[in-house]
């Protein structure tokens, strides 16, 4: 083995958390192969780390026997947690049907819930934020998310329990260089996975949410329950939908525009576009 190998590997074990950060920004056809060529417990001990999100597109991309190797070394909580992140993509089942039968139980009764709780009918494909980076990377990873975004973000610390939110005005509004932690707003709405929902639809929050971030019993973000389908579960009709969500719907909106003006800014002051791409204005 090379000697940059054998740092790399060292970093990789004894700072599992920081290889996981800087693997994440990396395209997922780069997060693969890495992956693979370390063991699979070395393997294991990077995935564990990754956002949910993140980690459910590794698997998705490996074969399920590949997938099951990696996940295999893992305490089943943190399997359960990757799992749920792919749970409507139909690869669950086949990973499982490879891993030890006694895990595989286990981690099947964490992800059923019964009808009557949030854990039923929550979404768990959401964007979140780690709160260990800047308001610049922040904004880089919302451009590159392909998954669905309101007004307000949600923010995760170790162990992937809820830290905190924020919006996207302040988002944008703050400081690039800033850490997201000194900009956000440590008062996050949240429900108990274990909540029944008919003790849900009369909470405050709605005046000011469309969707509450779903925690389990350890404070542990494991997805979001949106007003329309909590009415609908709760057998009540989903015409009164707080008027904020259709304000937040076009924040959002806003500050999606405002990222593209921004760059656009940035690259003709920079000089990354050229004479030909500023001065076409004829064109059609």
């Amino acid at each position: 083995m090379k000697a940059t190998n054998r740092l790399t590997l060292s970093f990789l074990r004894e700072h599992p958390q920081d290889a996981a950060q800087f693997l994440q920004r990396l395209p997922l056809d780069m997060q693969r192969p890495l992956l693979t060529a370390v063991t699979a417990e070395d393997a294991a001990g990077l995935l564990e780390h990754f956002l949910p999100s993140s980690a459910a597109a590794c698997i998705q991309s490996m074969e399920p026997a590949q997938a099951a190797e990696l996940l295999a070394p893992m305490p089943v909580r943190s399997s359960a947690r990757i799992l749920a992140a792919v749970k409507q993509s139909g690869v669950v089942q086949p990973i499982l049907n490879l891993l030890p039968r006694h895990d595989a139980q286990r981690i099947r009764q964490s992800l059923r819930h019964p009808a009557a709780t949030v854990g039923a009918i929550m979404d768990r494909d959401y964007f979140a934020l780690p709160n260990d980076i800047s308001v610049a990377e922040a904004i880089k990873r919302l451009q590159r998310s392909d998954k669905p975004i309101s007004g307000e973000i949600y923010i995760i610390g170790p162990s992937f329990k809820l830290a905190g939110m924020i919006d996207l005005d302040s988002l944008f509004k703050a400081g690039r260089q800033l850490p997201l932690r000194s900009v956000m707003s440590r008062h996050a709405p949240s429900v108990s996975v274990h909540a029944r929902i008919k003790q849900l639809s009369a909470r405050r929050e709605w005046q000011h949410s469309h969707h509450l971030a779903v925690v389990d019993t350890e404070g542990e973000l494991v997805g979001m329950l949106h007003y329309p389908k909590l009415l609908q579960a709760a057998g009540e009709t989903a015409g009164d939908i707080p008027t904020t969500d259709a304000f937040g719907s076009m924040l959002s909106i806003a500050g999606l525009y405002w990222i593209a003006i921004a760059e656009l800014v940035d690259a003709i002051m920079s000089g990354r576009l050229g004479k030909s791409a500023r001065s076409g204005k004829g064109r059609q």
